[in-house]
Formats: C-alpha cells, sequence, structure tokens
C-alpha cells in the first residue's frame, strides 16, 4: 500500500487514519533505528519524510527531541518536549524527556524535581514509565530513590528480564559490581525465558553485563616510540627510542595491578671537543678549556622498571606507583606517585602528587659526565603537587589545573616552579560514533631559575621566568566498524621572558674561569601550532594494533613524535570499538 492508496474508492476514513497511524509508526521505528546507527542525516531525512500534519502529533516531536538530543542540541530537544507539554502538561515521557535535557545542560536540581513530579503522578502499575524514571534517578546517581521504583516494581512484578536489569544499574552505579553482575546475570535467563529478541549489540542483559566486565579486562602491551629535537650536536639535539613493556592484570571490577619494564635509548649526538671553546658551551669547558679532547658520543640507555595499583569506583578513583629512572644510566632515582579523583556529579577534583623524570633532554634525563674532569651532573626530577578542578555547565566543559614543584638534581641548582592552565572544550559535531571538540586553553608557567642551558650546573630543561601562551584547539575522534582515530591539531601565540644566567650557577670558581660568562635572557615567545594523529584497529578479538605522530612547533623549538604499537587482551572485546583510541603509554609519560 502506498500513500495515494488512501484516495483509492472505498477507504474510509478510519482505514485512512490507520493507515496514517501506521505509516507514522514506521517512520519513527526507522529514524530510531538510523539514530542508534549514528547516522544522523538519515534520521532527519526519515523524521521530515512525514506529512505536515502529523508534526504535530506527540510521538513525532518526542522522536524529533531525541534526534536533536543525539546532535547536541539539548535546547532544541528541550523545544520539541515543551510542544507536547503545551497541549499535555502532564505526558510522562515528554516531561522526562525534557528532565534529561536539563541534566544534559547541567540543571540537575531543576531536572530532579520534574522526575520527582512524574514519580508522583504516575500510576503504581505503569512499569516502562517507572522504568524510565528510575533510570534518570540513576543517571543522577540518586541510587536511594531509584531504588525505592524499582524495589516496589519488583515485589509487584516479580521475575521480570527488564525490571532486575535495572536493579543491577542501580547496583552498579552504587558501586556493588559483585551484586549488578549477580542481577545481570538473572535478567539473561529472564530474557531467555520471556524470548527477548536481541539487538545488533544483544539484548538489554547482555549489554549490561559486557560493559561491566570490561572493568575486568586485563592487557600485555609494547611500543616503539621515537621522538627527535633539533639542536646542537651532542649538546642539546636529541634522538630518543622508548620500548615500554606494560601488563596489567585485573583484580575484581574495581582494580589492576601493573607493572612496566620500559628500554630507553637516548642520542645526543657527537660531542666534536677540538672545535673552538666559543663552539662547546656543555660540561666545564668554557672554564677549564678543551685541551686533549676529541669525538665523544653523547649517549645513554637503560630499563626502568615500575609497579603501581589502579582502583576505580563508582565515585572516585586512584593510582598508586613506585619505579625507578632507567637502570643503567649515568644518573639513576627512585620515582613515583599518587593520584587521587573524586567524580562529584558535573564537577571533578584531581590531586596528584608525584616524583618524576624530567625527560627534555640527555642532561635532564639521564645525567651527563663532564668530558674534561668527569664529574657528572643532571638527572633532574620533578617533585610536585597537581590540583585540577573540572565541571560540567550544559554543553561547556570548564577546566582549571594548577601545579607546584621543585626540580632537583645531581650538582645543579634547585628550581621551583608554579603553573596554571584553564580553559573551556566545547562540542562542535557529535554523533553516536565521532565528535569534534574546540575551545580555549590558557597557560602560565613561572620558574625561579633559567635552567634550559648544558655547562655544568644547569639542568637542560626549558623553565622560563614568565611563560603566558594561549591556544585554540580541535580535536576529532571516532570509530568505524574495527577502526577508532584521533585527529588533533592547535594553533596559538606564546608571550616569555627569560633572566640572564651565568654559564655555572652552582660554582662561583669555574665562574671565575669563564671570565664571567653568562647566558643572555630576554623576551620571546610567538607563533606556534601542534598536529598529531592516533589510528588503532582490533584485528582480532584479542588484538589490537595503533599507530600515532606528533609534530610541535614554535620558536626555537621543533619536536616530532611517533610510534606504533600493539596489544594483547585478556578476554576478547565485546563492545563496540572504545574511542578515542588508547596508546601504550611509557612510564616516563606518566
Amino acid at each position: 500500500m502506498d500513500a495515494d492508496s488512501t484516495a483509492l474508492p472505498g477507504i474510509t476514513a478510519e482505514q485512512r487514519a490507520d493507515f496514517a497511524d501506521q505509516s507514522l509508526r514506521l517512520a519513527m521505528r526507522e529514524t530510531d533505528r538510523q539514530i542508534d546507527a549514528g547516522d544522523l542525516k538519515r534520521a532527519h531525512e526519515v523524521l521530515y519524510a512525514v506529512p505536515a500534519a502529523q508534526q504535530t502529533d506527540r510521538r513525532w516531536l518526542l522522536t524529533l527531541a531525541d534526534l536533536r538530543e543525539a546532535a547536541g542540541d539539548y535546547n532544541g530537544a528541550a523545544d520539541a518536549a515543551r510542544q507536547v507539554l503545551a497541549t499535555q502538561p502532564h505526558d510522562a515521557g515528554a516531561q522526562l524527556t525534557l528532565a534529561r535535557q536539563y541534566e544534559r545542560m547541567g540543571d540537575t536540581d531543576r531536572a530532579l524535581d520534574l522526575v520527582r513530579t512524574v514519580l508522583a503522578e504516575t500510576p503504581e502499575d505503569d512499569i516502562d514509565t517507572r522504568l524510565s524514571i528510575a533510570r534518570r534517578f540513576t543517571a543522577m546517581r540518586h541510587e536511594d530513590e531509584a531504588s525505592e521504583v524499582v524495589d516496589a516494581l519488583d515485589a509487584r512484578f516479580p521475575g521480570r528480564a527488564d525490571i532486575t536489569v535495572q536493579r543491577g544499574r542501580v547496583a552498579q552505579s552504587r558501586g556493588d559490581f559483585d551484586e549488578a553482575a549477580q542481577l545481570y546475570r538473572s535478567a539473561r535467563g529472564l530474557e531467555q525465558r520471556e524470548s527477548a529478541v536481541p539487538g545488533p549489540d544483544g539484548t538489554p542483559a547482555q549489554r549490561a553485563l559486557a560493559g561491566l566486565e570490561a572493568r575486568r579486562q586485563g592487557e600485555v602491551a609494547t611500543a616503539v616510540m621515537q621522538s627527535n629535537k633539533s639542536g646542537d650536536e651532542g649538546i642539546s639535539k636529541l634522538h630518543a627510542t622508548e620500548i615500554p613493556l606494560y601488563v596489567r592484570i585485573p583484580n575484581g571490577y574495581t582494580g589492576h595491578f601493573f607493572f612496566h619494564a620500559d628500554t630507553v635509548l637516548l642520542d645526543a649526538g657527537t660531542l666534536q671537543g677540538n672545535r673552538s671553546i666559543g663552539d662547546l658551551p656543555f660540561g666545564k669547558i668554557p672554564a677549564l678549556g678543551n685541551a686533549g679532547l676529541g669525538a665523544i658520543g653523547q649517549t645513554d640507555k637503560g630499563v626502568a622498571l615500575a609497579a603501581g595499583y589502579e582502583f576505580d569506583g563508582a565515585y572516585n578513583s586512584w593510582r598508586a606507583d613506585i619505579g625507578t629512572t632507567p637502570l643503567g644510566f649515568l644518573e639513576q632515582t627512585v620515582v613515583g606517585g599518587f593520584r587521587y579523583r573524586a567524580d562529584l556529579g558535573v564537577q571533578s577534583v584531581t590531586v596528584d602528587v608525584s616524583r618524576r623524570a624530567q625527560t627534555s633532554s640527555l642532561i635532564s634525563y639521564a645525567g651527563a659526565r663532564d668530558p674534561v674532569t668527569g664529574e657528572t651532573w643532571g638527572g633532574i626530577v620533578r617533585n610536585g603537587v597537581h590540583l585540577r578542578y573540572a565541571r560540567d555547565v550544559g554543553r561547556i566543559g570548564l577546566f582549571a589545573d594548577v601545579g607546584a614543584g621543585l626540580y632537583t638534581g645531581e650538582n645543579v641548582k634547585t628550581n621551583r616552579e608554579v603553573t596554571v592552565r584553564t580553559g573551556f572544550d566545547v562540542p562542535v559535531y557529535t554523533q553516536r560514533d565521532q565528535r569534534v571538540t574546540s575551545g580555549l586553553v590558557l597557560n602560565y608557567w613561572h620558574y625561579s631559575d633559567n635552567q634550559r642551558f648544558y655547562t655544568f650546573g644547569h639542568g637542560g630543561y626549558y623553565s622560563p621566568q614568565r611563560y603566558v601562551s594561549f591556544g585554540i584547539p580541535l580535536d576529532w575522534t571516532g570509530r568505524y566498524a574495527k577502526w577508532s582515530w584521533r585527529f588533533l591539531g592547535s594553533a596559538g601565540w606564546s608571550f616569555t621572558y627569560e633572566n640572564d644566567v651565568p654559564y655555572f650557577p652552582t660554582r662561583p670558581d669555574l665562574q671565575a674561569l669563564s671570565g664571567n660568562a653568562i647566558y643572555s635572557g630576554g623576551a620571546g615567545g610567538g607563533f606556534s601550532y601542534t598536529l598529531g594523529a592516533t589510528v588503532e584497529y582490533t584485528f582480532a578479538p584479542h588484538w589490537v594494533v595503533g599507530a600515532g605522530f606528533s609534530i610541535d612547533r614554535s620558536r626555537d623549538y621543533a619536536p616530532n613524535r611517533a610510534m606504533a604499537w600493539l596489544r594483547y587482551l585478556f578476554d576478547k572485546r565485546q563492545l563496540p570499538v572504545p574511542f578515542p583510541p588508547t596508546p601504550v603509554r611509557p612510564y616516563s609519560a606518566y
């Protein structure tokens, strides 16, 4: 039957109405299917193919709200729900849809008030509406109110799969993961008894259980990472190769033990010791000369070892680790850290206390040996703390990070650091399987001493006395079939200032012998940009491979990085491929 058939002789008004209603149902079903598939353009075409006379129907308007919500247009979705409420002020579906948009936009108090109103107006035997109410309470982390609703339903209608699944979701939201797993398994059996038809990702109980079991995923992963920073041969240049070996072992639904054994190879090139002293700002050469020096290779290698534990609960998470800078380096030390994150609904607070290696040069990471006297210096570590606060305000994510650190090392001047990073991000384009975000990021750094040089006593790391920058990032991430990707870029401008500093900040005797040589500081900065990409492919149920690169470009700073990785998962991946990709992270990047 086509649309013209309603005009055929013998078709009654009632039959025409039935046909129109059936066509609307089919359009709604197809629109929902396209939304679930992530094809919002096709969903829009199907929805607006419905005759204009039917576009005031509550079902059409609530489907429009779902489509706008999937596209990230929460205000538009709320407007569609309000059109229904204008003529049907007690429509539970429209009220819950509106409450969901308030929740998405960060107005949880208003959303809760509306959900509680719907609950008070809903008959006790309206299972579907009361389950929807419980879902909203659960999403807003009001588990006690959600539990009251589903427990009453379970007592009145025992042995229903949909009620049992929601009881599991409440338990999972509370952090009672073992109870949630038991309920999901019970619901799976009830679905079989009810002859539930699975969708592309399984039944509701199967999807819920698979999502919970993903918490117990373990892995073994390795990678090859290459970073190259241009500079003076044998001094500031650096080619670094890292080959991390990472093992992550699950402990129940909330924890993982993890271990690192990361091979690190550093090559700063060859120091041509027979060049003129003015061309050799390295070690003690500017003070003691270079008599008898020839070509000296500036390399080092070692293996960094580490172990730790991660906890991921319903309302908080933390990570503790302890390890070493690469064993075999000229300078070696113990490093580690503790990070705690509290999730408070639309906001979160993170505290990170750590001791980490400074990896920007051979001197700062591995240390170096003075070619004249054999004395060593360098091996810098940052001992510090970071405090981070983040909050969602509607679709916009706000964040602020404040850090303070003390930089120490062998035969180097102790340095102090204060940093502030703040900004916001906002979605530009959103679909089920991809999203694009942008925003604005502001940075401020202050170091007490300029330590970016390579003579004895300097740390060989960038440490301006004032650094202010702003940047506009663009982030596109998504997935298709077994692929996931992320493309990153940013453009910005910086304003910097560095103090003049002596060649030998820790040795007055060497400074005098150098003729009181000074490194000139001054103002700097300018335009900068970054580009990067990562791609990951799940080529077998247990195996994932990936690759990525990044480049930074600014005045006097142009590093390049590339990597490839391989990951083995203990359990078969059951859920859709996650995005963005998750590159293997070396211990040096914690």
